[in-house]
């Protein structure tokens, strides 16, 4: 299991932080956690922390991948990404598929800008 899910009661919102080489099933497990994670807290906002994953799925798992968000209960929740710099470019692909499918993520490069920005505090 190369991720982890966290309720931060005092910010109120679901971390989930991925790690480690990670095959599309695996990404599909951690969202699962983490829609149930949002479910169980009562809350609408996800902060994913890719930093240290080491995917490699193809353009096309990743579009399906986020495709498939509608279908989870995160499909309604305001969620940020952190990646690496060097991911620049397959996030932002990530992010306008989301984007265009009705979704509310945004993807940063700073883990305090994306909690300040899902949290509404900066």
């Amino acid at each position: 299991m190369p991720y982890a899910v966290e309720v931060v009661e005092g910010a109120e919102y679901v971390k989930v932080v991925f790690w480690d080489e990670m095959s599309k099933e695996d990404h599909e497990a951690g969202r699962d956690a983490a829609a149930r994670a949002l479910t169980d807290s009562g809350f609408n906002q996800l902060l994913v922390d890719a930093r240290t994953v080491n995917a490699r799925m193809s353009v096309l798992e990743d579009f399906e991948f986020t495709q498939d968000h509608q279908s989870s209960p995160i499909a309604l929740a305001r969620i940020a990404v952190v990646h690496r710099e060097e991911e620049k470019e397959r996030f932002r692909f990530i992010e306008t598929v989301s984007v265009n499918r009705g979704g509310n993520m945004k993807v940063f490069t700073d883990p305090e800008a994306a909690v300040r920005w899902l949290t509404g505090s900066g």
